[in-house]
């Protein structure tokens, strides 16, 4: 679970030593605010590096980040911004420090080619607007990096063609795309000083996807997680698994029921 700084300071043998530590992370938070770092300290060689490293950890500027992860026409993206013709409504959730959804960074990820031009038009309307929009179409949420076979529900035009799916029963249309570890990409692209909250709806690919996010320890940088679960086959075991690795997320994570009316 994301920390605070002081619970990451082991406990002190002797209040002398607890005098020194203190005076040593008030020393290092002055050198930090004038940029100044001594060669020599009557502080601890050892303590002090590690006191350094962590404020400085610490004073790193915090994100706050909406992953939409099957994010359709963009249709969520009105939802986070609060817009009047948003296709419905749910608040979600944000940190004290961040003032409004729009100043968050968002993320668009999105298998189905159907919504590549929308996608890229929002992705400049909303830019141009100054809401920092960066859309992935035509790449499908996985447990690994490369190409995937992606079923196209080409039937409930009503529903924005929901059917679409990575999990196909070889009847419907056929088309590859990229395939994105988004796990490993969390962790390489967000800190746990940051604020990221992920919306998971990608038909029945969230049954792989949880366990890879467990596998790869993307929960130290993830704050909410909603998941929309879809109808699954049981019989290969994969869904006892995916709810196994949720309930281990949910140790770290925020995680509320989801169930999005659209």
């Amino acid at each position: 679970m994301k920390g605070g700084l002081l619970s990451k300071i082991s406990p002190l043998a002797s209040s002398r030593d607890a005098i020194v530590t203190i005076a040593c992370f008030i020393a290092v938070i002055l050198m930090l605010s004038f940029n100044f770092v001594p060669q020599k300290t009557q502080c601890n060689d050892n303590l002090l590096p590690s006191l350094y490293e962590q404020v400085n950890d610490s004073m790193s500027p915090r994100r706050c980040a909406f992953i939409d992860l099957g994010a359709n026409r963009a249709d969520t993206l009105k939802v986070w911004l609060k817009e009047e013709n948003a296709k419905f409504q749910y608040d979600f959730p944000l940190p004290f420090w961040v003032k409004q959804h729009s100043d968050c960074e968002i993320y668009l990820f999105e298998a189905n080619p159907l919504f590549t031009p929308e996608l890229r038009e929002a992705e400049k309307v909303y830019n141009d607007r100054g809401i920092k929009v960066k859309a992935f179409p035509e790449t499908a949420v996985s447990a690994f990096d490369g190409q995937i076979t992606l079923y196209l529900d080409e039937v409930n035009v009503d529903h924005d063609f929901w059917g679409t799916t990575v999990h196909g029963n070889g009847n419907e249309k056929v088309v590859n795309v990229t395939a994105m570890d988004v796990g490993v990409w969390l962790k390489k692209t967000f800190g746990p000083q940051d604020y990221v909250l992920v919306k998971m709806d990608i038909e029945k690919a969230e049954y792989d996807v949880l366990p890879r996010f467990l596998e790869v320890g993307a929960g130290s940088v993830i704050d909410v997680l909603l998941v929309e679960y879809h109808p699954y086959d049981t019989s290969n075991g994969q869904h006892q698994i995916a709810a196994d690795a949720a309930i281990k997320l949910s140790d770290t994570i925020f995680m509320p029921k989801y169930d999005s009316p659209a």
